[in-house]
């Protein structure tokens, strides 16, 4: 089959299921609006809606109190809107990731990418390197993942092809390598260091601000708008 039938078979089966991705915008759209209105204090929808079109310069006559205004626009949309991207973010690269490995069941996790990456954030942590300032530990935590992910593609090819069996052994094998030597640093961080180590590993959305998110919307959006165009070759 060429690849041109392929692609066509595929655009066919992704038209088949068009009726999917407008549900789930509508949903997308309700948990983004109990995002920013459930919590100590309330914001109806109406006020939401409200206060976001106002930063735009539409007026609605709609009470809205300057808590609202601030609670909304300077806590909870940061944080809403980063981990909308954020999850936009996972759940492509895991479809470019099974796409490239061709394999379902390829995961950061499965194949040693997150173990990588912890392991480059965790010796940022320790090392104490501050070379990009604040956007060090972001950058070395993907440098590593890069880097691991590469090594897993690299030694899991055979005569141009990936082996599945030998993607998995590899993936698994520099899994427990850099959970091994990310175990060794932790022993070996002082105590303000295994709580940033702890607190980088569970992640959390409190500190998002605007400045939080203006510095990963760029390379997220570009990732989420060029990934569809490679979509229908890796697969």
């Amino acid at each position: 089959m060429s690849a041109t039938s392929v692609a066509s078979d595929h655009r066919l089966r992704f038209a088949g299921r068009g009726w999917l991705l407008p549900i789930l915008a509508v949903v997308l759209c309700i948990a983004f609006l109990l995002g920013v209105g459930i919590g100590a204090v309330a914001v109806p929808p109406d006020v939401v809606v409200a206060i976001l079109l106002s930063k735009i310069g539409v007026s609605v006559e709609t009470a809205v109190s300057q808590q609202q205004m601030a609670v909304l626009w300077n806590i909870r949309l940061p944080r809403v809107v980063l981990g909308g991207l954020v999850g936009a973010a996972l759940a492509v690269s895991g479809a470019l990731l099974q796409g490239i490995f061709r394999n379902p069941l390829a995961d950061p996790g499965l194949i040693g990418v997150s173990s990588g990456a912890a392991l480059g954030a965790v010796f940022t942590i320790i090392s104490g390197l501050a070379v990009f300032g604040i956007y060090t530990l972001p950058i070395a935590a993907f440098l590593a993942g890069a880097a691991t992910t590469l090594l897993v593609y690299r030694l899991s090819r055979r005569h141009g092809r990936t082996d599945v069996a030998m993607l998995l052994l590899v993936g698994l094998a520099l899994n427990a390598l850099a959970g091994a030597t990310t175990g060794l640093l932790t022993y070996l961080a002082d105590d303000a260091q295994l709580r940033s180590i702890v607190f980088w590993t569970l992640g959390g959305l409190g500190g998002a601000l605007w400045e939080t998110v203006l510095s990963a919307a760029p390379p997220i959006l570009i990732v989420l708008v060029l990934a569809p165009r490679l979509g229908f070759y890796l697969n």
